[in-house]
């Protein structure tokens, strides 16, 4: 018999099993929680207060509420949303740990935006308005910098494109309610009443962010169990006209809030720039780093934060004295939002662990205004001033602070302000509680106190005796929250009298307690629960006064942050090297001369030493820069340096360089990096051809555009094709454009279109090794086959390499570069033989039984060999 080589067409069993391929049957739809038909709105009730309508008497519809979970399984269908209280994205490191806002978002059919967030940790709902695009870009930036951890929807978005969008983003829960909740009108009104100021004349006109104003605040009090004071809530509406726009690719490409590697927000652009001393400073530092202000509407800010770290920088001992004054600086704005701002459903006059939590607010409260005279006096040593200078003082200094000081004090007696740590589980802590409000504002109270006072001696009185006639000599009185009083006696049980009872070692020490000292400890803690009872109600008196004049604490909130987020900037331009202030221009160049990364330490922190080389870039006339270069030469490094000196200029701070000059740039695109998305089944390509075309609809002539090596995932051919069209396209939009790439194709863009020019990074050749300069240079790159010297320092083997050189000139010197390896005779001839062979190697190991071993082998013998009656005739 002769053989045969098999046919190219599929055999049996040869076909493989497509892991992606979606399965058959109707697409899972995601379970909703039933409507709650009965649940009462919440309504404006008297004197201009919000409440629940519980209690009111009045039964209105219901909100119809459910939640749509981001995975369907039985474990979370049907399960009401509540807030995760954590971070819920990969980029939502930095600021205050833990962090997030709840978030109402609506949209009409023209796909304007409107939005409003607030923080439960801030007494601040903030509103927007815009024109969005098909991707909703702009609401992802705003959902990347403000990580949501609920956004509610009204319910005729379902299944819309913007609850499509969010299902697949990673926030926890998208949460529907009725979509008269949405209403414009109520939200105006609304917003008349619980406004601490003045609001924006933009807010007042726009409706769809009124719209969801009214829903978040609505939902809150439905969800939280809490209703907001009259004027009690600051309301700020964010243009986004206002703010260079950073998609969430670029935070996450440009590692701002959280490094790509490792993922800590250490080795990010925040953990490099936070220096910041408090909680309200980190929380500023973060939303300023990824919402950066624009330099075309914000120019006179920016300039006046640059104005302000100047002065700082030249003011040593105001620097040093700012410092320690922030330090410890509690967060203002957390206790106005959870003393002043909301009102606790809680009843205070039947509920002691309330008690407890007003009076400690009311505490802390009180040490945060002793704070700012101390940071008033330390802005007094700058060296000039300056406007923000002129703004913190007047903001710290104010009559109204003053007098809210001078209020506090006429009810909290400063000889008990101690520490107030420990959560009420020591005496000490319990003691100051009990004496926080000054003798004389309540007779009732002082009686209470003198019994306080006159059970403790009582207590001590008691342990004394015990200890004379028992002559046990030291007995120590101890107190828990659990045990009330008891005694601690360094003796055996076993040798103790029986008036000593609830006997056990603990240590060293016995623990006991006796029928008389209980009766005490019960009796004292009587006295405390009246004493706190007593102190709550006045110091819900002393709240209700101190919300007239919130306003004013916010202030200092706002002044306090931005002082420590500046005086940060200070701090890190002060421990490194070539710093500079950046200018501005209405129509020049992107100009930057001897620029390095901000995290060029991260990049250089290897036991060499390697020092980081700066980098020029100048793009006036020619805005589109095609960059070549080896692998390893410093192109993607170059790329994020200028785009992190872009952002770092529009935050006020100054910029790793000696000199910078930014033109007006209204959004900074990235596509960088490689990556596929196992999630949502999206190659490497696809990824790319994405965040591409977001860049091609996006992009404007304000626009910075950062692109490495786009169309590595296809065939060269089609890589070539897409990387000119695009570049093509961003020439003629006339955005400044940084185009890095291996294609040499492109290095013919400059031949056809002026505004285009060739750069590459510089690299020697030193024999068969390659010397990486990192250097910026005019011109292609002349270095050939860079890829294979690569390939050479990584330790490939001599036999692959010489063969890997031997096929690049073959497809060199190939048409097209297309390789055609004809198949002859003997080449199929040994592919039958090794097929052949592999195949009775695995019958050899199976366990087929002799049928079905025949069978196969008679399989086997008709594909590969030929019977005599197949021969050819001769002839």
């Amino acid at each position: 018999m002769s053989m045969r080589v098999p046919g190219s067409g599929p055999q049996p069993g040869s076909g493989s099993l497509n892991p992606h391929t979606p399965r058959s049957g109707p697409t899972p739809r995601v379970r909703k929680t039933p409507r709650l038909s009965d649940m009462q709105t919440p309504r404006l009730s008297g004197g201009g207060r919000l409440s629940g309508a519980a209690g009111s008497g009045k039964q209105v519809p219901g909100w119809g509420i459910y939640a749509t979970p981001k995975t369907a399984n039985k474990a979370n269908a049907g399960r009401t949303p509540k807030s995760t209280g954590r971070g819920t994205g990969p980029d939502s490191g930095g600021g205050k740990a833990g962090e997030t806002f709840t978030v109402a978002v609506t949209e009409n059919r023209h796909r304007e935006v409107g939005l409003a967030f607030l923080s439960m940790n801030s007494p601040t709902i903030t509103l927007s308005q815009f024109k969005d695009t098909a991707r909703y870009s702009c609401l992802s930036t705003y959902l990347e910098s403000y990580p949501a951890s609920e956004i509610v929807l009204p319910d005729t978005l379902e299944n819309g494109g913007l609850h499509t969008l969010l299902l697949k983003s990673k926030h926890d829960f998208v949460t529907f309610v009725k979509r008269s909740h949405f209403s414009d009108n109520k939200g105006r009104e609304l917003l008349s009443h619980i406004s601490a100021g003045g609001t924006d004349l933009d807010a007042q006109d726009a409706y769809l962010a009124l719209a969801s104003f009214n829903a978040l605040v609505r939902y809150t009090q439905f969800d939280r169990k809490f209703t907001y004071a009259t004027k009690s809530c600051r309301i700020m509406y964010k243009s986004p006209s206002a703010y260079l726009s950073l998609d969430p690719v670029t935070i996450h490409n440009m590692e701002l809030v959280r490094n790509v590697r490792s993922g800590s927000s250490k080795e990010s652009l925040f953990g490099v720039l936070n220096h910041c001393k408090t909680a309200m400073g980190q929380k500023l530092l973060r939303t300023t780093i990824l919402q950066p202000l624009s330099s075309t509407t914000q120019h006179t800010t920016i300039m006046d934060r640059q104005d302000f770290v100047d002065i700082l920088i030249r003011s040593e001992e105001a620097f040093f004295d700012i410092s320690e004054r922030l330090t410890g600086f509690p967060d203002l704005e957390l206790m106005c939002a959870t003393t002043l701002c909301t009102i606790s459903k809680q009843d205070f006059a039947t509920s002691i662990e309330g008690c407890q939590t007003l009076i400690t607010k009311i505490i802390a409260l009180k040490r945060s205004l002793d704070s700012i005279p101390p940071l008033l006096d330390a802005l007094q040593n700058l060296a000039e001033e300056s406007t923000l200078s002129r703004s913190f003082t007047a903001a710290l200094s104010s009559p109204r602070i003053t007098a809210i000081r001078t209020e506090i004090d006429k009810v909290l007696d400063d000889s008990f302000m101690g520490g107030g740590g420990g959560g009420g589980k020591t005496l000490n802590v319990q003691a100051q509680r009990c004496m926080a409000v000054r003798p004389g504002l309540d007779t009732l109270l002082d009686v209470a106190r003198q019994t306080f006072q006159h059970v403790q001696q009582e207590v001590y009185a008691l342990a004394q005796s015990y200890a004379e006639e028992y002559e046990m000599g030291s007995i120590k009185v101890a107190w828990s929250s659990r045990r009330g009083y008891h005694l601690s006696i360094k003796t055996d049980p076993s040798s103790l009298p029986d008036v000593f009872l609830q006997v056990y070692r603990q240590g060293n020490s016995t623990l006991c307690t006796t029928e008389d000292m209980a009766s005490l400890s019960t009796k004292h803690s009587a006295c405390v629960q009246e004493i706190y009872l007593m102190t709550a109600s006045l110091l819900e008196d002393l709240v209700s006064r101190l919300r007239k004049d919130i306003s004013p604490l916010l202030c200092v909130a706002d002044a306090v942050a931005l002082l420590d987020m500046l005086h940060s900037f200070a701090n890190h331009i002060s421990l490194c090297d070539n710093y500079v202030r950046p200018e501005f221009s209405t129509s020049g160049p992107l100009a930057i001369r001897q620029g390095h990364h901000p995290l060029a330490y991260v990049y250089c922190k290897d036991d060499e030493g390697q020092s980081f080389v700066p980098n020029n870039t100048f793009m006036g006339p020619c805005r589109f820069c095609v960059l070549t270069g080896p692998n390893m030469s410093g192109k993607s490094l170059y790329l994020r340096q200028v785009a992190l000196i872009t952002i770092l200029a529009h935050t006020g701070s100054f910029v790793p360089a000696q000199y910078a000059c930014l033109p007006p740039t209204d959004r900074v695109f990235t596509r960088v990096g490689t990556g596929d998305d196992l999630q949502t089944n999206q190659s490497t390509f696809f990824m790319e051809m994405k965040e591409m075309a977001h860049i091609i609809h996006s992009a404007t002539a304000s626009s910075l555009v950062i692109v490495d090596e786009l169309g590595r995932g296809t065939s060269h051919q089609d890589g070539v094709g897409i990387a000119w069209s695009c570049a093509e396209y961003l020439i003629g939009c006339r955005a400044i454009t940084i185009f890095a790439t291996h294609y040499m194709e492109l290095l013919q863009l400059p031949s056809v279109y002026p505004t285009a020019q060739n750069y590459h990074m510089s690299v020697n050749s030193d024999g068969d090794d390659l010397v990486y300069l990192y250097k910026l240079a005019k011109g292609p790159c002349e270095l050939k086959s860079y890829g294979l010297y690569a390939a050479e320092r990584m330790g490939f083997p001599k036999e692959v390499l010489e063969c890997a050189k031997q096929m690049r000139q073959i497809v060199a010197n190939t048409s097209g570069g297309l390789v055609n390896v004809p198949l002859t005779t003997d080449t199929a001839h040994l592919a039958a033989i090794y097929e052949l062979g592999q195949k009775l190697i695995d019958l050899q190991s199976s366990t087929l039984d002799d049928d079905s071993l025949r069978n196969m082998l008679l399989d086997l013998q008709a594909r590969f060999f030929r019977t005599p009656q197949q021969q050819p005739r001769a002839a």
